[in-house]
């Protein structure tokens, strides 16, 4: 009977070792990043970008990006009427990397020189203030029209209520949403 203890003891100190390095197996080696900019900015590029999907579209509507995982810093070209401006963002170590905590930091002597452990933010939005680009993580609800649909939108709670009856073995549950008198049993 001891000799269980001594497994799962075991067990729970090897296994950590052996699956090691989060960010090397649920990072993929590229991430896509999207990006929405207001109408005073024309068009913009990433540098070293893998995939574009930025054809034909409106200025709010984000445009996607496949980057490549690193500890460079992405480079935003943003065109404007009045000519270019460069934004410049900095990378951050990934969720999967700080999993590695998990397994004793094991997994983060693994990662350390993998550029998967780094990530970017996944949703950038540009607005021109000024003759300066301000980059935000999303694009600001100013749409009077949005707020109408908020104030428009039915909503109701739902309210169940359970009984359980241990005389006969029967239950009743009661919603906010039935018609009629909204009792429904059931045999147990």
């Amino acid at each position: 009977m001891t000799r269980h203890p001594v497994i799962s003891l075991t067990a729970i100190f090897a296994l950590p070792v052996f699956l090691s390095s989060c960010a090397t197996l649920l990072n993929g080696p590229a991430i896509n990043i999207h990006i929405a900019t207001d109408e005073k900015i024309k068009r913009v590029s990433v540098d070293n970008a893998l995939y574009s999907n930025n054809i034909a579209r409106e200025p709010m509507d984000p445009g996607a990006y496949l980057v490549r995982r690193g500890h460079e810093t992405l480079v935003i070209h943003a065109q404007l009427d009045s000519g270019e401006k460069i934004i410049r963002t900095h990378p951050h170590l990934s969720a999967a990397f700080w999993l590695n905590i998990e397994n004793y930091g094991v997994g983060m002597l693994v990662d350390l020189n993998n550029p998967k452990r780094y990530g970017y933010r996944r949703w950038y939005y540009l607005a021109l203030k000024n003759t300066a680009i301000t980059l935000r993580r999303f694009a600001p609800v100013t749409s009077r029209r949005y707020f109408q649909r908020i104030a428009h939108t039915p909503s109701v709670t739902n309210i169940i209520s359970l009984r359980v009856s241990p005389g006969d073995g029967r239950c009743k549950v009661r919603s906010s949403h039935d018609k009629g008198d909204g009792q429904f049993s059931h045999t147990a």
